[in-house]
């Protein structure tokens, strides 16, 4: 599992999984970022996405702006299911039409006022609802895969 982007989403993310026991990969533009959720126990810290090329996913929790292009450089370095966390669709999931196979859309319904890996909570998504946006082509095993991450951190998964 590799969880690039360790903010609030991605923190809360990374430490919900590793203490779930699942073995979490930590990205982050800024690579001290990634070393800090490590010294937290959320997971190992890498500095390139080609770290991360045996990963089964991957969760994009960059800003919203950043997603496809994020997206874009885990595809071309992985080849993992991909999916991310960003609160818009629409353009996300048409700009990465062509990976339709491998990326999957999700809007996880939570969040704070506060930003940043130093107010992750392990908690954030249990209860909450996460929405999964897949398209024609996404198959079957790629939305489960995406679709088992979420209720994995006790999130209740809708198909839209």
């Amino acid at each position: 599992m590799l969880v690039t982007g360790i903010g609030l989403m991605g923190g809360s993310l990374a430490a919900a999984l590793a203490g779930l026991g699942w073995r979490v990969l930590l990205h982050h533009r800024r690579p001290e970022v990634a070393r800090q959720a490590q010294a937290l126990g959320y997971g190992t810290a890498i500095e390139r996405i080609d770290e991360a090329a045996d990963v089964g996913i991957a969760v994009v929790c960059t800003p919203v702006g950043a997603i496809v292009d994020a997206v874009r450089t885990v595809a071309a370095s992985t080849a993992a299911i991909i999916t991310d966390v960003g609160s818009t669709k629409n353009r996300i999931v048409s700009e990465l039409s062509a990976l339709g196979d491998r990326f999957v859309g999700s809007h996880p319904m939570a969040g704070s006022h506060r930003q940043g890996l130093e107010h992750a909570d392990p908690g954030l998504f249990r209860g909450c609802v996460t929405v999964v946006t897949p398209v024609a082509a996404t198959p079957a095993p790629a939305l489960a895969a995406v679709e088992a991450l979420w209720r994995a951190i006790g999130s209740r998964v809708v198909r839209l």
